[in-house]
């Protein structure tokens, strides 16, 4: 092979070397210009999800001061209800007393509702003894009984907003219910007046029992309910 040929021959391979570097820069070019307009897409994607996290910050700090102040006006509504029951209390106490003089001799320091002598009085248990007392009634449909009940009770001088029903799919026990330890002597009362109603109109009641439920400071004094399954 003469010298010009072998020349020939290098130059061709160095034109290919050559093309296929170009064609190599080139593919590398268009990866980098992906990789460029993928960048900036992220960027993109990213700024966006920042203002969306700038902007949900600022819903749940505005969601924090709200939420405290309820928490504020709770605190305030818990502390009226409280003067609110005293205050409850101190009328029924007086009022008791204008109506039946044997309760403030008779009444212990305990409540206006903790009474010994007056409430193992019969005669004195005769007339007022839930004298502006609040008691809720709760039956099922069609008792026939409740409704004479709340009349005798409010001609005894309690407070009874009204008559649930409640439908059958709810499950409870015949109970008078009572939140105050000192509520008691007056629950059991209520008990013996509940069940001496519903023999009077000869549907008695079984296993209705007198039940304290968990403290709870925005249930008043002299706050009963009365659940019969019936």
């Amino acid at each position: 092979m003469s010298s010009l040929q072998e020349f020939e021959a290098s130059r061709g391979h160095i034109s290919r070397q050559i093309r296929s570097l170009k064609r190599q820069s080139i593919v590398a070019l268009l990866l980098a210009l992906v990789l460029i307009v993928y960048s900036l897409y992220l960027l993109a994607k990213l700024d966006t999800a920042k203002q969306k996290l700038l902007e949900t910050n600022e819903v749940l700090e505005a969601s924090k001061d709200s939420l405290t102040r309820s928490n504020k006006a709770l605190t305030v509504m818990n502390d009226s209800i409280g003067k609110l029951n005293a205050e409850l209390d101190g009328w029924r106490q007086g009022l008791a007393a204008q109506n039946n003089p044997s309760f403030q001799a008779n009444a212990n320091s305990a409540g206006h509702r903790t009474v010994s002598k007056y409430l193992t009085n019969e005669r004195a248990l005769t007339r007022g003894v839930f004298l502006a007392n609040i008691i809720y009634i709760h039956d099922r449909n069609g008792n026939k009984v409740s409704a004479p009940l709340q009349q005798y009770l409010i001609d005894q001088g309690a407070i009874v907003p009204g008559i649930e029903h409640i439908s059958p799919k709810m499950r409870y026990a015949s109970t008078v219910k009572y939140w105050h330890p000192e509520d008691l002597p007056l629950a059991t009362e209520l008990l013996r007046q509940v069940k001496a109603m519903y023999e009077k109109y000869k549907s008695p009641v079984a296993n209705l029992e007198v039940r304290l439920q968990k403290a709870d400071k925005k249930v008043p004094k002299g706050q009963f309910e009365i659940w019969i399954d019936k």
